[in-house]
């Protein structure tokens, strides 16, 4: 019930924010042709789509989560609603954290981090959330609930795509200590798959800054946690996509960093 009081409080406040779309707008198209044009109207005129369904996501929590849930997705002619969803968990994690041992805590953060993940599939949005400050709050909530699995998976989720060739959101994930974060949460969950994979494909996006040895200002020690995660959750039976990954990274940092380990 807390829950899902939560969900509807996210979908009230994306509702709220703008107007209404034309419900004629919102069949789906029957030719290629109107597709096109559909696509065109639905980014430059509605500040709102109802989306059924959030699927999209590997973990079983998640795709519980997007069957039950209805979202209201910004769409880029108005970007307010999208602040406001990361306004609102940074007031949910300032409200949850005062009962740290409640999980999940009467204000559940995590469907907020549920939408945010779904709305950084577009690569406007990654912009957007990125000058909201959001990294450095889904990080923040990943600090106060260290045992909020799915919270968790979702963040590393959701830092993930934010990454997703854009530099600026990699150097902030980075300045906001979000890499000892990841770390963290794998040290913390490290039998669980879902919270594994999320990890690699996260660190995965960050491969350039992460054998960029200025990064880390030679934190040597940090470099060596990395290589020491990714090697465990390459051995588990996480999802082949997430293995090539914690395999293709592990690589690299190994040949970056081999030279360094030598000369100390």
């Amino acid at each position: 019930m807390k829950r899902s009081k939560t969900v509807s409080d996210a979908r009230n406040l994306l509702s709220s924010s703008t107007r209404r779309p034309n419900s004629s707008t919102l069949s789906l198209p029957t030719t290629r042709k109107r597709s096109k044009g559909l696509s065109r109207r639905c980014t430059s005129e509605l500040s709102l789509r109802r989306i059924g369904s959030m699927g999209g996501s590997r973990s079983g929590s998640i795709k519980n989560y997007s069957r039950k849930a209805t979202i209201l997705m910004a769409q880029r002619s108005n970007a307010t609603g999208v602040r406001k969803i990361v306004q609102s968990l940074d007031e949910k994690c300032d409200k949850a954290s005062a009962k740290p041992n409640e999980i999940p805590p009467a204000d559940d953060p995590y469907p907020y981090c549920a939408l945010i993940m779904h709305i950084a599939d577009d690569a406007y949005y990654r912009v957007v959330l990125g000058s909201a400050n959001c990294i450095s709050i889904l990080i923040k909530a990943m600090s106060l609930f260290p045992q909020h699995v799915t919270l968790q998976e979702t963040c590393c989720c959701a830092l993930g795509k934010l990454c997703e060739g854009n530099g600026s959101n990699q150097r902030a994930v980075v300045n906001a200590n979000g890499v000892e974060q990841i770390v963290n949460s794998m040290k913390q969950h490290s039998g669980n798959i879902a919270v594994q994979s999320a990890a690699c494909d996260t660190l995965k996006q960050m491969k350039t800054m992460l054998i960029n040895e200025d990064t880390f200002q030679m934190n040597e020690k940090l470099v060596q946690e990395v290589m020491l995660c990714l090697n465990t959750a390459k051995q588990m039976y996480i999802t082949a996509k997430s293995k090539v990954h914690a395999e293709e990274l592990f690589l690299a940092l190994e040949t970056r960093y081999k030279p360094s380990e030598q000369s100390s």
